[in-house]
């Protein structure tokens, strides 16, 4: 356990530094490109877990695919609640639904409506979720009648599961950036099974891993041969 904490954070450094030189690297030569934007037009919301705000939401005005709303994951609060905060840029809303969805987009758990809007607001998802299981939550900002305002988030009910899920998607991200530092501590597994699986699923989703590195991934899940060359 210890050899597995050592190499897990001198990974962290290696990541870090990694990304500090890419940084300097891609950048140098390159002009000023930057642009002064406008003020943002949407509201943003964000989510208050442990007194740290996380997951910061654009919104969408038209409604999105639920199953393909990936980006982000919310931890449930204990009480069965998330806590939200909200800039609203000026706009009124005249309510907010909420509404928890399975994954797949096909079943609608819960659906409640809040009409006394505050800039942060607890909003109880009941018991519409077990140990260890995800689903969608999204969040409706009703302007008026014609106008809506939708955010989308994964949640789970789960502290252990949020953790090792950071961590995967901490990895997934290291592999996609530094593939070749990356990829020994899946070869000499330093994860525990879920954690490491869960990061090797996480990686092949993403584009910026080649389709050899995905068909090689494969071969490193736990209780997989490896039979296939290394990219």
């Amino acid at each position: 356990m210890k050899d597995r904490i050592i190499k897990i954070g001198v990974l962290t450094a290696v990541f870090i530094v990694a990304v500090i030189v890419f940084s300097f690297i891609t950048n140098q030569g390159n002009s000023d490109m930057t642009v002064e934007m406008n003020a943002a037009t949407f509201p943003t919301i964000s989510f208050v877990t442990d007194g740290d705000e996380i997951n910061h939401l654009v919104g969408y005005k038209d409604e999105m695919n639920i199953p393909a709303m990936r980006d982000t994951i919310t931890p449930v609060n204990a009480d069965n609640t998330v806590e939200i905060r909200m800039n609203l840029y000026e706009m009124d809303p005249e309510s907010l639904t909420y509404e928890v969805y399975t994954l797949n987009g096909e079943d609608r758990l819960l659906q409640k409506t809040e009409k006394t809007l505050k800039e942060t607001m607890t909003l109880s998802v009941g018991n519409v979720l077990t140990e260890g299981t995800e689903g969608v939550l999204k969040i409706t900002l009703n302007i008026d009648k014609d106008n809506k305002i939708r955010y989308y988030t994964r949640i789970v009910k789960s502290d252990e599961y949020y953790v090792n899920m950071m961590i995967a998607w901490f990895f997934a991200t290291a592999l996609a950036k530094q593939w070749d530092a990356t990829i020994p501590y899946l070869q000499d597994p330093v994860l525990e099974p879920w954690t490491h699986n869960k990061t090797i699923q996480k990686a092949r989703e993403s584009f910026r891993i080649t389709p050899e590195q995905k068909e090689y991934l494969k071969t490193l899940k736990v209780g997989c041969k490896k039979s296939i060359k290394r990219p």
